[in-house]
């Protein structure tokens, strides 16, 4: 995959080695930066939210990108990045876990019971209740906002309609599935996170 480099790169030191074991990182950006390189496709950078940087070639930085959406990690959101080596061919490929936050532990039915106001005949609460019993607001509607990702996969489901159709009347007798969908989906959402560029 890696040829001959004309010089070696040089070392950032605040840079991320990616090895087996899971690091937790938060990404400012779900895409990379493209920097100079010789590499073959080319190589892009990803800059942690402590300001550590993390480079990859093009293919495992395309890798570390699908990863990172397929396991809805968002910019800023801490995520578990190893990298795991192939045994054959040499190599390695990029795993994502998302970290799922811990669920708050239940209220104690003790640590509410003593602050309960005393009511009194009249329904109103004790005087040396610090805060009144008011009802809880309404929830809020939100207006619906659209979805990039759902958009994306629309587009896509589009693109491959015709794209079968335009093999069918061919005779080339393609046939295109979920993950064919999913794949021009997630490459449509990636570039339209990056302005359509």
């Amino acid at each position: 995959m890696a040829t001959a480099l004309t010089q070696p790169r040089q070392m950032v030191s605040n840079e991320i080695r990616l090895t087996a074991t899971p690091q937790t990182i938060a990404f400012k950006y779900i895409e990379g930066r493209e920097v100079h390189s010789t590499f073959p496709g080319g190589r892009a950078m990803f800059t942690a939210t402590d300001g550590r940087k993390l480079f990859l070639n093009g293919d495992n930085a395309s890798e570390l990108e699908h990863g990172l959406l397929d396991a809805e990690v968002r910019a800023g959101e801490p995520c578990n990045v190893s990298r795991v080596q192939h045994t054959r061919g040499g190599g390695f490929s990029i795993r994502v876990e998302r970290i799922t936050p811990e669920p708050a532990p239940p209220a104690s039915a003790h640590s509410w019971q003593g602050n309960a106001p005393a009511v009194v005949p009249g329904g109103w609460t004790s005087s040396n209740q610090t805060q009144a019993n008011t009802p809880a607001p309404p929830p809020v509607e939100l207006p619906e906002m659209p979805n990039a990702m759902a958009e994306a996969f629309f587009a896509a489901i589009d693109a491959i309609r015709h794209a079968q159709e335009y093999a069918r009347k061919s005779g080339a007798g393609l046939t295109f599935s979920e993950e064919s969908v999913r794949a021009a989906a997630i490459s449509i959402y990636i570039q339209n996170a990056k302005g359509g560029r």
